[in-house]
C-alpha cells in the first residue's frame, strides 16, 4: 500500500514538473526568469537538467556547420532541402 502511495505521488510529481518545464520553455520571458533563477542555483539547474535528460528532454545542440545536431536522417535531410531551398530564393 505504501509503495503504491509512494509510486502515485512520483508520477503526480513528475506531470507537474513535466508541464512546468513545458510552459516556461514556451514563453520567453517566463525562460529568461527562470534561467536567471538557475544561474544562482547551479545544483538545481542540474537536477533540473538530469531529470529533463532521464524523462525524453534532449539539449538543443549544433554541429560544427551550425545545423542542429540529435536529428534523424530523415529530419536532417528535410532539413538541408529547406535550407537549400531558402539559399536558392536569396539568390
Amino acid at each position: 500500500m505504501l509503495r503504491r502511495i509512494f509510486q502515485l505521488s512520483k508520477r503526480f510529481g513528475n506531470s507537474i514538473i513535466s508541464r512546468s518545464v513545458r510552459t516556461v520553455l514556451a514563453s520567453p520571458g517566463l525562460k529568461r526568469q527562470a534561467v536567471a533563477v538557475l544561474a544562482r542555483y547551479p545544483e538545481l539547474k542540474h537536477r533540473l537538467r538530469l531529470w529533463g535528460l532521464r524523462h525524453g528532454r534532449q539539449p538543443l545542440s549544433r554541429t560544427s556547420d551550425g545545423t542542429p545536431g540529435n536529428l534523424s536522417r530523415r529530419a536532417a535531410r528535410v532539413y538541408a532541402d529547406l535550407k537549400r531551398a531558402i539559399e536558392a530564393r536569396e539568390n
